[in-house]
C-alpha cells in the first residue's frame, strides 16, 4: 500500500518536472521567432536565471 503512494508521488514529481521544459520552450517561441533576440540568446538567458534561481531559492513552479 505504501509503495503506491510512493509511485503517485513520483509521477507527480516527474511531471512537475519535465513541465518546465514545455513552459520554458512555450516561453522562448515568441522571442526568437520575432527575432527579438539570437536564438542563442533565447536558451541561454533564460537557462542562466533558472540556475541561478537554484542557488538564490527564488525558482517557483508554475501552478496550474
Amino acid at each position: 500500500m505504501v509503495w503506491y503512494v510512493v509511485a503517485i508521488i513520483a509521477v507527480a514529481f516527474l511531471f512537475d518536472f519535465s513541465n518546465v521544459f514545455h513552459d520554458s520552450a512555450n516561453a522562448l517561441a515568441p522571442t526568437a521567432g520575432t527575432r527579438l533576440l539570437s536564438p542563442f540568446a533565447a536558451v541561454t538567458l533564460p537557462a542562466f536565471f533558472r540556475f541561478a534561481a537554484l542557488f538564490t531559492g527564488t525558482l517557483s513552479l508554475p501552478t496550474p
